[in-house]
């Protein structure tokens, strides 16, 4: 049973939130690459680091879309 502890609570600063409930990241760097096959097709994946309001995260995308949308942040560091 969790007991209240005033040093748990978090402060956070004031958080802009869409209309559709989304928050804005945007990709700082590429820290991988890997090449999956699926169905005889390669697909080039990235690890993108996104640094938001929240901090850092990382996900796996297409090489090709990053490339698209992002084409600065493309290269694997």
């Amino acid at each position: 049973m969790y007991v209240y502890d005033a040093s748990h609570v978090i402060q956070v600063d004031d958080l802009e939130v869409r209309d559709n409930l989304t928050v804005e990241t945007w990709p700082v760097r590429t820290e991988d690459q890997e090449v999956k096959r699926l169905r005889g097709n390669k697909i080039v994946l990235v690890k993108v680091i996104w640094v938001g309001q929240h901090g850092e995260s990382a996900t796996w995308e297409s090489d090709s879309r990053m490339s698209v949308l992002y084409p600065k942040n493309t290269r694997v560091s």
